[in-house]
């Protein structure tokens, strides 16, 4: 799933819970409840490390449009925090990746190289927002 995705949905978790505890901890559940929805992952080519650089682009102007809008409350950013310290974890710390939490977390996910797929993510990055700036 894209960064951006679960940028969008950990911030909406961290906006309606206001514990930033649980905020995390529920940050960390729906980003696993995201990624058993199949969705868009580029297979392994050139193409694929553009993708991640806009992915992670886009995701870093999301969050300082958050900064700048004024969204600065702990349990905010604890649940993008939360939502994003599944992949920070498993996929960005190589000794871990390469262990079964990795491989676990690597095979549970239905990625697919079709681009339709990316409307997966569109929805989630569209139900993020609506719940952030919707119940504002």
């Amino acid at each position: 799933m894209m960064v951006l995705s679960h940028v969008a949905v950990g911030g909406a978790v961290g906006s309606v819970i206001q514990n930033p505890f649980l905020a995390f901890f529920l940050g960390i559940v729906i980003h696993l409840i995201m990624d058993k929805v199949p969705h868009f992952w580029p297979k392994k080519t050139e193409n694929e490390v553009y993708f991640k650089a806009i992915d992670i682009g886009l995701s870093l102007l999301l969050m300082l449009v958050y900064w700048l809008v004024g969204f600065h409350s702990v349990s905010f950013w604890a649940g993008v925090m939360g939502n994003l310290s599944v992949d920070l974890v498993t996929v960005g710390i190589k000794p871990i990746k390469e262990a079964r939490l990795g491989q676990w977390q690597e095979k549970r996910q239905p990625h697919v190289a079709k681009p339709i797929y990316l409307l997966t993510d569109t929805c989630f990055i569209i139900i993020g927002l609506y719940f952030l700036w919707g119940l504002r």
